[in-house]
Parts: structure tokens; sequence; C-alpha cells
């Protein structure tokens, strides 16, 4: 090429760098995912149902299993309890799913365990508390400094067991407030990841109380998952055993992937011995009768040892029962996001001057 194609190339490279920069500066200001970007309707608080209709073979059967945990659910008490930090901006989508959820029970409580958070989270969750008495909020300081998903220094394991320990930490007191005078009356406790972005499906968790009685389960988990275009991965594997003791590889193990991605509304519950998924819901008594540790790794797993320890085996992942995840932090390391639009606009540019110069010589 000659001096002046080389410097147009350069001047166009150095453009598109810019243009590459700014690009991640407004995606992460909309704080959004691509998926999301794409299917906004798995993104709202509460998935559109209509839009997960069962199979003809499955569909007498779970509308009637439906129904029937509609009307169960409607003579019940539950308690709601997760934990939060820093989601100010996702608290709206988290108000709406926890009432719409609690006012179809007979009642409802929820606690919310808040630490350490640095944006009006704190504010906004004891706003909501003072406008709904059903609403209590634990905030807790000096717990940790980080977020629970910076803490690992591996970016890429987010197990690490200082994280562990601290989510441990913080679901047990979800146990020791189940077990307090002020909530004895609970029939049911729904353990949620009360952060994420995607929606919950109601008549998913109706559909889990219509089963009830076939499988009469102590514990039930969300199918929860996350968008990977047009495929699926499980969200949170890593606190999934099987029934016949195993550990899964990841979102690409083989028995994952089909409970992802083949599984219909209506499909048999499938049994295993820990899970959770985003959202669980525990009989009371069993709920109150486990322990949050660390033995095991990951805190739900030694959550549902302790469970069976005390003669709690019923625990099941739920096929019906959809839960998206979402990704709150798309843009926790703007540095990578800002790389990759940057690195984007650089090969769109470097193919468009090449096919350019091709033309012109």
């Amino acid at each position: 090429m000659s001096k002046k194609e080389w410097l147009g190339f350069a001047g166009g490279l150095l453009v598109m760098l810019a243009i590459g920069y700014v690009l991640s500066l407004v995606y992460c200001k909309r704080g959004k995912s691509f998926h999301e970007l794409f299917y906004p309707h798995l993104y709202q608080a509460l998935l559109p149902d209509d839009r997960f209709d069962p199979p003809a073979h499955n569909s007498t059967d779970y509308w009637t299993e439906v129904t029937a945990g509609y009307e169960h659910m409607k003579n019940k008490t539950v308690f709601i309890c997760g934990l939060i930090r820093d989601a100010a901006e996702n608290i709206p989508r988290i108000v709406k799913r926890v009432e719409t959820l609690g006012n179809l029970f007979k009642t409802y409580y929820v606690l919310i365990i808040e630490n350490d958070s640095v944006d009006q989270t704190p504010e906004l969750l004891h706003q909501w508390s003072e406008s709904n008495n059903h609403v209590r909020v634990h905030t807790l300081k000096g717990l940790a400094k980080k977020h629970s998903l910076d803490i690992c220094k591996e970016k890429r394991n987010r197990n690490c067991k200082k994280r562990l320990a601290l989510l441990s930490t913080l679901r047990q007191k979800c146990v020791e407030e189940a077990q307090n005078e002020r909530y004895k009356d609970s029939d049911y406790v729904i353990m949620m990841d009360m952060d994420l972005r995607g929606g919950l499906s109601l008549d998913g968790v109706a559909h889990s109380f219509g089963i009830l009685p076939e499988y009469k389960w102590d514990g039930v988990f969300a199918l929860g998952m996350n968008g990977n275009g047009t495929d699926h991965q499980m969200y949170d594997t890593g606190a999934v055993v099987r029934r016949n003791g195993s550990n899964v590889g990841g979102f690409r193990d083989p028995w994952v992937y089909h409970l992802s991605n083949c599984s219909k509304r209506g499909d048999p519950l499938v049994k295993v011995l820990s899970a959770f998924n985003g959202m669980a819901i525990y009989k009371h008594n069993v709920f109150t009768s486990g322990t949050y540790t660390t033995n095991e790794g990951i805190e739900h797993r030694g959550f549902h040892t302790s469970l069976r320890n005390a003669g709690f085996h019923g625990l099941y992942i739920n096929p019906s029962l959809l839960l998206y995840n979402g990704e709150l932090y798309a843009c926790r390391h703007k540095k990578y996001v800002a790389l990759v639009f940057m690195g984007s606009s650089m090969i769109i540019w470097c193919i468009f001057y090449f096919i350019l110069y091709i033309a012109r010589h």
C-alpha cells in the first residue's frame, strides 16, 4: 500500500477504536447483556407464562396441577427470604416479583438480608419495608469490603472458600429467622436469589404445589437458566448433586444440557441430592431443620446434606419452575467489555478496508 493508503487505514482504525470504546460505555450504561437486548421478555419481573405452554401430551395434567397449586397457595402462609447487595437499579423488579408472588398466598412474610451495599440499595429497601408491612430488611455492615462476586481472586472461579463462607453465613441468618416466633405459622419457606434480572414463572411455582400430593417433596428447586443464543445454560450448577451422588460438570455436562434444553413443561420432577438454581421452596419444618455450611464446598450442598441427615430426602428440580438469571453485572469488568467492543470494531474496519483495497486494485 502507498503511504497515503497506510495513513487512511491508520486514521480509520483510530476512529473505529474510538467508536468501539464509546459503544462500550453506552452498552454498560444500559446495564443489559446482549441476550437481554434480543430476548427482553425473559427479563421482566415475571416470565410471560403464555409463551411457555406445555406440549400437547403434558397439557391436560399440567394445567390441572397448576390450577390445584394456585388453590393450595391461597390457604397457606409463606416466608420469603433472600440476600442482596448493590442492586439498586433492580429494586423495582424485585418488589414486583416478590409482592406478586406473596399475594398468591393467604399471607406472606419477606426478609431481605442486605450487606455492605455502596449504592442506594439500603435506602430503597427500607422505603419498601415502610410501605409494605409484610417486608423486613436486615442491614449488615462490615462483613465484606467487596461484592461476593469480586471476593475471589480468580475471576473465573466464583466459588472460592472466602466467598462461600460469606454466603453460608448470610443464608444461615434466613434459617435462624425462619425459626423465630414471628414466622412460626409459615407453612413454606422460599429462598430466592433476590438480585436476578430474569423473570420468574408463577405458573411454575403453582405447579410445584400442585404436584405436592404426588411427590410429597421436602424441597423443590427452580430450573434456573442463563441465556446463550438459542441454547440455555443451567444457572448455579455448582449446587447440583445428582441422585447417584455425582456432581455435574458445569453447564456443558450432558445431563445438565439435556435438562436445560430438552425438558418441557409438565415433565416429571428430577430427583437430586442437592440443587438451588436461584430459587428453592421448602416445607417450613424442613428448612428450619437445616444448617448452611461449607463442609462440602458449595453452601447449598452442605445445607442439603444436613436436611438428609435430619431425615428429609425428597428434593427435586421441577422443569416447569422456570427462572431466568440474567446478568445483573454485565459490565462489572468494564475494561474487558471495552476490549471486546474495540477489538470487534478493529476487525470490522480491517475487513472493510481490505475489501475496499482489493476493489481499488
